[in-house]
C-alpha cells in the first residue's frame, strides 16, 4: 500500500516532474476524475486519517483531590428550595436574613450553590460579610481554587491585589470595604498604589470608601488628596478629614470659625478672607452675581466641616440658635451634613425634632438606633390631620432597619386610624412601602400576630388590601423559610 513518505516524495517534486502512481489506497478510493493536484492531497488527506485510526489518545492522571471532611450539617432540601427562589430574584431582599439565620442555627450552604454564590459575592461586598460563615470548609477550599474568590479566604496583599487590579469598579469597591474592615491600612495600601494612574471619577468612588474605618493613619493620604486636581476628590477628601477632631484641616477650620461665628441668641456669621487655603480645604469660592447665594454656600460649607465639639454646647442650644438667625436654612443644611458624616446619634435626634421632621434632616434617621426611634415615636402628640403630614410617617418612611414591637404597634395603629378616618383617597404610595419595610425588619417572633393584624387592616377597603398585600406575602415567605432552617418561635 502506497505510504505518506512516498506521497512526500512526489509533492516535493511536484507531479509534472514525478510521476503519480495511486496503488492499493484505503477504502478502495476512486480519484481517477481528479486532477493531478487534487489526487495527491485527496490521497495525503485519506491516509494520514488511516494511519490515526485506532489509536488510543494518551491519558492524563487525574489528580489527587482530597476534599475537606465536613463537621456541620448541610441546610435542608426545603431551605435549599426557599434560597433557590430568592437567588432568582423573588424576595430576594430576604437573603441576608437567611445568611445569619444558617450561621445562628450552625448549618451551611449545598455544595450546589456554592460557585453561584462565591461569583456573586465577588462583586458585592455585602455578600461577601454574609456568606462567609456559612461556606464551610468546602466553600472555604472551593474558594482557594480560584483567585477571583480568593476574598473568602485569609485576606492578604495578594488576594487582595487579584481583585484590586481588576476594571470593574463594584469588584475594586467591595474588596476595599472588605480590606477596610479587616485590615484598614491594607486598604490604604491598596488605593495608594494606584492612585496616580486612576481617572477622576475613580478616584472619587474609591475614595468614599475610605469612610470605613477612617482614622489618624489616613490622615496623610487625604491631606495629600487636597491638592488633586479635581475638584470632587479635594471635596471628598476634606469632608473625610473633617470627621477627624485632630486633623490638621480640622485644626485650620477652627481658626476660622473661631473669627467667623458668635453664638449669642442667634449664631452671627461674619465671613472670613477666603484664601488658597480655604478653597484648598473645601470652602466654596463660587463665580456667583448673587453675593447673598455665595454668602449661603460658604457658611453650608464651613459648618459642615465644622467638628461638633468644637460648638462647646448642647445640640438643642445651638440649633436654637441657628434656627433664629436670618441664614437658618444654611445653618441646618450645614449642620446635617457635619451630623451625617460624624455620625452623632445625639445631635441627630435633636436637629430631627427641632426642625420638626423636615427633609433636610430626615437623611439623620439612618443613623439612629431602634431604641431612639422608641424615643422619638413617644414624644409625638397625638395626630390631627392625615397620615401622610405625620412626622412618624416621615421616620418610617426613612427606616430600613430592624423594627421593635412598639414602632409595629405604633404603625399599625396609625394604619388602622386612616382606614376609619379618612377616604381612600388619601392613600399614598409611600404606606405601602413603610408597611413592606415593616413585614420585612419585623421580628421573627412577631410574624405571625403581625400578619393577623395585617389581614384584619386589609379587610377595610380595596386600597387597604393592595397595601397589604405584598407584605402578608413577605411574613409569609419569612416564616416557612425561618421554619425550613429550624427556627422556630414560641
Amino acid at each position: 500500500m502506497m505510504t505518506l513518505y512516498q506521497l512526500s516524495g512526489t509533492a516535493l517534486l511536484g507531479t509534472r516532474r514525478s510521476n503519480l502512481e495511486l496503488k492499493d489506497l484505503p477504502l478502495n478510493l476512486g480519484l481517477s476524475d481528479l486532477s493531478s493536484e487534487a489526487q495527491l492531497l485527496a490521497a495525503a488527506g485519506t491516509l494520514t486519517l488511516y494511519e490515526h485510526l485506532g489509536q488510543l489518545p494518551p491519558r492524563l492522571k487525574r489528580p489527587t483531590v482530597v476534599m475537606p471532611k465536613e463537621d456541620v450539617l448541610i441546610i435542608s432540601t426545603l431551605a435549599s428550595r426557599y434560597l433557590q427562589i430568592m437567588l432568582e430574584g423573588t424576595f430576594s431582599d430576604l437573603l441576608p436574613e437567611f445568611f445569619v439565620s444558617i450561621k445562628e442555627t450552625k448549618q451551611r450552604l449545598p455544595e450546589a450553590f456554592l460557585p453561584a454564590l462565591l461569583e456573586r459575592a465577588k462583586n458585592m461586598y455585602t455578600y461577601r460579610e454574609l456568606i462567609q460563615p456559612v461556606l464551610g470548609k468546602t466553600g472555604l477550599w472551593l474558594a482557594q481554587q480560584n483567585p477571583a474568590w480568593g476574598f473568602a479566604t485569609a485576606l492578604s496583599w495578594e488576594t487582595a491585589k487579584h481583585d484590586w487590579d481588576s476594571s470593574v469598579m463594584l469588584i475594586r469597591q467591595a474588596m476595599i470595604k472588605q480590606a477596610r474592615v479587616e485590615v484598614p491600612s491594607l486598604g490604604r495600601d491598596l488605593i495608594e498604589s494606584t492612585w496616580k494612574r486612576e481617572s477622576p471619577t475613580d478616584r472619587t468612588w474609591i475614595l468614599k470608601t475610605l469612610r470605613i474605618g477612617l482614622s489618624m493613619e489616613d490622615e496623610p493620604f487625604l491631606e495629600m488628596a487636597l491638592d488633586d486636581r479635581s475638584h470632587t476628590v479635594r471635596k471628598l477628601a476634606a469632608e473625610l478629614l473633617s470627621v477627624l477632631p485632630e486633623s490638621r484641616l480640622s485644626k485650620r477650620i477652627e481658626d476660622v470659625a473661631k473669627h467667623s461665628f458668635s453664638l449669642k441668641e442667634s449664631l452671627e456669621y461674619v465671613s472670613p478672607e477666603m484664601t488658597p487655603q480655604l478653597s484648598r480645604d473645601g470652602i466654596s469660592q463660587p463665580n456667583w452675581a448673587d453675593s447673598e447665594r455665595v454668602r449661603a454656600a460658604q457658611i453650608v460649607d464651613l459648618v459642615s466641616l465644622i467638628h461638633l465639639d468644637f460648638w462647646q454646647c448642647t445640640p438643642e442650644a445651638f440649633i436654637q440658635s441657628a434656627l433664629q438667625s436670618s441664614w437658618s436654612a444654611a445653618y441646618i443644611t450645614g449642620l446635617s451634613s457635619a451630623i451625617e458624616r460624624q455620625n452623632n446619634i445625639t445631635w441627630a435626634k435633636s436637629l430631627l425634632s427641632q426642625t420638626n421632621y423636615t427633609a433636610n434632616a430626615l437623611k439623620l434617621v439612618s443613623l439612629l438606633e431602634v431604641s431612639d426611634v422608641d424615643e422619638l415615636l413617644s414624644t409625638f402628640p397625638e395626630i390631627q390631620g392625615p397620615l401622610n403630614l405625620y412626622p412618624a410617617t416621615r421616620i418610617f418612611g426613612r427606616w430600613n432597619k430592624p423594627w421593635s414591637e412598639a414602632m409595629i404597634t405604633f404603625w399599625l395603629g396609625l394604619l388602622h386610624r386612616q382606614a376609619i378616618t379618612f377616604p381612600e383617597d388619601k392613600l399614598e404610595s409611600s404606606f405601602e412601602i413603610i408597611t413592606k419595610y415593616m413585614a420585612r425588619f419585623c421580628p421573627g417572633r412577631l410574624i405571625a400576630k403581625v400578619y393577623q393584624d395585617l389581614e384584619k387592616i386589609s379587610t377595610l377597603g380595596i386600597g387597604f388590601g393592595k397595601i397589604c398585600l405584598e407584605p402578608l406575602l413577605i411574613l409569609e415567605f419569612r416564616q416557612k423559610m425561618l421554619a425550613s432552617l429550624g427556627v422556630h418561635f414560641e
